[in-house]
């Protein structure tokens, strides 16, 4: 959930960018390497994001920018 937090701070950001989070940011390293080994991180996070692009869900995406979806 610290994802769509961030995301709606900054309302839009890049998947590259969101997954360089998980290495600079510590309690998102902390949480994503409990969850899964670094080589997992890029496909454990776009599960993330797939997960949360439900109709009516926090996220969209168009290409690689991910998007706070508005109220």
């Amino acid at each position: 959930m610290l994802i769509v937090f961030k995301l709606l701070d900054v309302r839009t950001m890049h998947f590259d960018t969101l997954l360089r989070m998980l290495d600079d940011t510590a309690v998102m390293r902390a949480a994503a390497s409990m969850l899964k080994p670094r080589g997992e991180w890029s496909a454990f996070l776009q599960g993330i994001v797939e997960e949360l692009l439900v109709p009516n869900g926090p996220l969209e995406v168009e290409g690689t920018l991910i998007k706070a979806r508005h109220a």
